[in-house]
């Protein structure tokens, strides 16, 4: 997911700017998915065959995907920005 999604997100990133921004919401998003996951979101107790929640424990993962894959591509940029050459 993040090999197929890092462009598109660097090249919103470097259209638009407002890195700090984004860095704070690409942590948000991968805190509150972690917050989710901990807390057995989506999760059927006991599990019965079929669980039509099941469905809700990818959007966890999913989030942490969008998550690392925002934040590492406005981290990256921001060095060129912050470091003289």
């Amino acid at each position: 997911m993040t090999a197929t999604i890092s462009p598109v997100a660097g090249l919103i990133s470097d259209k638009y700017g407002r890195r700090p921004l984004i860095l704070i919401i690409a942590a948000l998003s991968i805190s509150l998915s972690l917050i989710m996951t901990s807390i057995g979101f989506g999760s059927c107790k006991p599990a019965p065959a079929h669980c039509p929640q099941r469905y809700f424990q990818v959007l966890p993962i999913v989030m942490t995907g969008f998550g690392y894959v925002i934040f590492e591509n406005s981290l990256y940029a921001c060095i060129p920005l912050i470091v003289k050459p």
